[in-house]
């Protein structure tokens, strides 16, 4: 049983065609490695991309990744999602799209700004986010929920989401 676990998760890369993570929960709060649960697969997209998680100010706990997307072998990083979990990291049953390349509009000619602005190799869309809970004693103008992105290796976006819609 789980006996006061914090949502202490580690996840694992494969390179498995289902393109997953896999996922190891700690069962109690020893560092015995026995103490850790059997490695098993997650339903969280493997993209080779950064995965961010940590807890909102509400006390849930939050991914902030990218789903698979991929057309003629080619890999989109679209759109950048947060999943949230009320039960310690154990299971995330909430999603939301943070970012989005076909909202971006570009001030040069108001376009969609998932295609690259220049000629170069690239997974198109949003992508190795980082995500940061401001807090107090943070004035509570700057206090909040922010996601930075990068659009296709040329921009960086920077958001701040309201933690009561996670």
């Amino acid at each position: 049983s789980m006996i006061n676990n914090k949502g202490d998760v580690l996840l694992y890369r494969s390179e498995s065609t289902k393109h997953l993570l896999y996922a190891s929960v700690r069962r109690n709060n020893s560092n015995n490695q026995d103490d850790w649960s059997d490695v098993y697969e997650t339903n969280i997209p493997n993209v080779n991309t950064n995965l961010n998680s940590g807890t909102l100010s509400n006390g849930k706990q939050f991914l902030a990744f990218n789903p698979v997307v991929r057309d003629n072998k080619t890999l989109h990083r679209d759109p950048l999602c947060i999943a949230t979990s009320s039960d310690g990291g154990k299971t995330f049953n909430k999603v939301s799209v943070a970012l989005t390349c076909h909202e971006l509009r570009r001030s040069d000619n108001n376009i969609s700004s998932c295609t690259p602005l220049f000629n170069h190799t690239v997974n198109y869309g949003v992508s190795y986010p980082q995500a940061l809970t401001v807090n107090s004693p943070a004035p509570v103008s700057h206090q909040g929920f922010y996601i930075a992105a990068s659009n296709n290796k040329e921009d960086i976006w920077l958001v701040k989401l309201d933690v009561e819609d996670l």
